[in-house]
């Protein structure tokens, strides 16, 4: 996660971000466990959930405070039904294909298998272009990135505006299938 801080220092015209202070960083960092949980994401856990869903969180963050902040947001019981990825133990960062493909692994899915199915959810197109390209149907929340830029990462299967009307935009397309 410390790299991420002078990456994104560095897209906001930070002249030496690899340089930042400690002081500058560790506010950010130690910041991270108390964000609260995304616009939804308790309902949208409790639809998909109650629905027999099988749940992961892919992260480019440390894998135990992505489990933290599930736990705070969902309580300790519901957060243990999910499953965890974190890209460090992959030791590279999506959109990476091969971090889409461990994935696949990880729910036990053949990552080179013509016929797969899953559903990743993101609220970054670029993640979802590189989701799509591995296989998975994607579904695009509009809280960060409001323009869903067709013409650079293509179409989303589902767009919604949080985590409650995804999970049931998800579960209608599910019935249909």
């Amino acid at each position: 996660m410390h790299g991420l801080v002078p990456a994104s220092a560095a897209s906001s015209g930070e002249r030496n971000p690899s340089q930042l202070p400690e002081s500058l960083l560790e506010p950010i960092i130690s910041a991270i466990p108390s964000l609260p949980p995304r616009p939804g994401l308790v309902q949208a856990s409790e639809l998909l959930l109650s629905g027999n869903f099988r749940l992961m969180a892919a992260t480019n963050g440390a894998l135990e405070t992505t489990r933290g902040l599930f736990a705070k947001a969902l309580g300790e019981t519901k957060a243990q039904r999910w499953e965890y990825f974190s890209c460090d133990e992959d030791r590279v960062a999506k959109p990476a294909p091969s971090v889409y493909r461990d994935v696949w692994r990880k729910l036990g899915v053949d990552a080179d298998a013509e016929k797969k199915h899953g559903w990743f959810v993101a609220s970054h197109t670029w993640d979802l272009f590189a989701a799509k390209k591995a296989g998975f149907k994607t579904a695009l929340v509009t809280y960060e990135e409001h323009l869903v830029l067709e013409d650079l990462f293509g179409q989303p299967d589902i767009v919604a505006p949080n985590l409650e009307e995804l999970a049931r935009q998800i579960i209608a397309a599910e019935r249909r299938a």
